[in-house]
This record gives structure tokens, sequence and C-alpha cells, in this order.
């Protein structure tokens, strides 16, 4: 019982154990910057979030060319990132994508609730205690050579911290629950087999 538990805790935590996702982002999809690509070629892209300067965007050292969740807990811009990412206002944000030959395409998402879009909290990740954030990325793909050889990945960005008290609340009234049904199923079991054997 108590393994289950831990499993079902460890899919709602981040890569640092203790760090629990608060708020998860859209998933967006984006092409790559430079086509045609080559179909039999690793295509490599790094795909950052951030508000217009280096000091305020995250993912700048990330790199993939393949599914996977990449940690942005120590990205050394993550604290410029939250400034703006916690003041409660609806800011313009930019995604921008790179190719592994340097090629760039900044896509500008200015206002309209964008920001909170890729939060995953309106208008923006305030008032939740933000402690880290990560890149979950879904598959990266080259099209056919015949219709352009366009590039492109679907991913979003998920942001870890400390969970509200209700969440914690929410919680531990689950496991209690599941600890209750657990032990009055195998009471019932064994009053049933006691029964049968007595017979």
């Amino acid at each position: 019982m108590i393994k289950k538990f831990v499993f079902f805790v460890f899919l709602l935590t981040g890569p640092a154990w203790g760090d629990f996702v608060v708020s998860i982002g859209d998933i967006a999809g984006f092409a790559a910057p430079n086509p045609p690509y080559d179909p039999t070629q690793e295509l490599t892209l790094k795909v950052t979030l951030g508000y217009g300067a280096p000091t305020n965007t995250i993912g700048e050292g990330v790199w993939f060319s393949g599914p996977g969740v990449f940690d942005l807990s120590a990205d050394p811009n993550l604290d410029g990132f939250l400034e703006f990412a916690t003041n409660g206002k609806n800011d313009a944000i930019n995604v921008t994508v790179t190719d592994g030959n340097g090629s760039q395409f900044v896509y500008p998402f200015p206002g309209m609730n964008r920001e909170g879009m890729f939060l995953g909290n309106f208008p923006d990740l305030a008032p939740l205690e933000i402690t880290g954030a990560q890149l979950r990325v879904f598959d990266v793909a080259i099209g056919d050579p015949a219709n352009g050889g366009n590039g492109g990945g679907g991913v979003r960005w998920e942001f870890l911290g400390v969970p509200e008290p209700s969440s914690i609340s929410l919680l531990a009234a689950c496991f209690i629950l599941v600890s209750r049904l657990r032990a009055k199923c195998t009471a019932n079991k064994s009053s049933f087999l006691s029964s049968n054997v007595s017979r």
C-alpha cells in the first residue's frame, strides 16, 4: 500500500523529490525555423520561453531531438523569468525556436491571456509559490520532403512549487480513504475465508 502511495506522489512531483507540479501549461506545437529539413538527419531544437531579454528567458541551455522531460530549475535565468511570471499582470511573452544550425524564429504572444496559456494559470503564476520549472517535449518530427520538409515539435512548460494547503489536505484524504478501503477489503476477505473453512 505504501509503495502505491509513494508512486502516486512521485507522479505528481517534478525531477526533485518534494517539488510538486503546481501548474501545467497548454501543449503547443512550433515549427522549426529554416526548412526544408532532411528526414534522414536528426533534427535538434531548442525552445525557450521568456519576456524579451536573455535574463528573463528559460531553456537557453536545453537542446533536444526527441521526447523527454528537461529540468529547468537550475536555469540561471529562472529568477528573472519568475519576476515577470509571478507579478500578477498579463505580460507579453515570447517563444523562441532555434535549430541545430543556429537558425532562429521568435513567436511573440502579446497579452490576451497568452501568458497564462503557457504558464497554466491566469493571468500568470501568482500567487503560487514557484520553486522550479521543467520543459516536457512530446515529439520532434520532420515532414515529407515533397511537402516542404518542415520540422517541428510539441512541448509544454510545467512549474514546480509548494502545493496549496487544500491540495495537501486532498492528497492526505485520498491516502486515508484508500487505506481504509484496503483494510475493509482485507477484513471481508478474511471473514469470507473463515466462514468457508468452518463449513
